[in-house]
């Protein structure tokens, strides 16, 4: 029988809905013969269930990981997991308020696709930017008024 450990489960009742995350990990060592020996780090697999409760509506997904933190220590893998999607979700909302990427009327996926680098890489070039202190979206307005401050953005030192 495989050693299955498990973080708390994690339950949160918010805007009109449940969530609950399961975090259930496996030690990799039980797998080393399968395993390449490129993948001499790795310390553990986990599966995140993930439930979603809304009225009438549950939906169920299952995520899945590789780790290099050990097996027996669910609290620290489980909060790294957590603060990933943190991180996603803060990108997100800066990409939605800087560039209104909600409102994207693109449908073709390639192009779609290279339009949410572009976002990702003009955010990370005005964030980078610290001569002027301002929120990202006055440093966007400026870049489009001044192209000396626009050749200041791109080319930072």
């Amino acid at each position: 029988m495989l050693p299955i450990y498990q973080a708390k489960n994690d339950i949160c009742g918010d805007h009109g809905r449940i969530d609950e995350r399961k975090v259930e990990m496996l030690p990799a060592y039980q797998f080393e013969e399968e395993l390449d020996k490129s993948w001499s780090e790795l310390n553990s697999l986990i599966r995140v269930t993930y439930t979603r409760i809304e009225s009438t509506n549950t939906k169920i997904e299952q995520r899945y990981y590789i780790s290099s933190l050990p097996a027996d220590n669910p609290e620290a893998i489980s909060g790294a997991i957590k603060s990933h999607w943190q991180v996603e979700n803060c990108l997100h909302w800066s990409l939605d308020v800087t560039f209104r990427e909600d409102n994207s009327r693109i449908r073709n996926k390639n192009v779609a696709t290279n339009m949410s680098w572009i976002r990702k890489f003009a955010l990370g070039l005005l964030k980078n930017e610290k001569s002027f202190k301002a929120s990202i979206r006055r440093k966007q307005r400026k870049v489009h008024s001044s192209l000396e401050y626009l050749y200041k953005v791109f080319l930072q030192d």
